[in-house]
């Protein structure tokens, strides 16, 4: 998993799942 502080446009491929709790995204799926 990725920890990303800031972030303006992220692009997301098929199978990730992304999380987003106060300033942390957590970014799950196939590396």
């Amino acid at each position: 998993m990725k920890y990303i502080h800031s972030v303006e446009s992220v692009e997301i491929p098929e199978g990730v799942k992304v999380h987003i709790k106060s300033r942390n995204v957590t970014v799950e799926g196939p590396r």
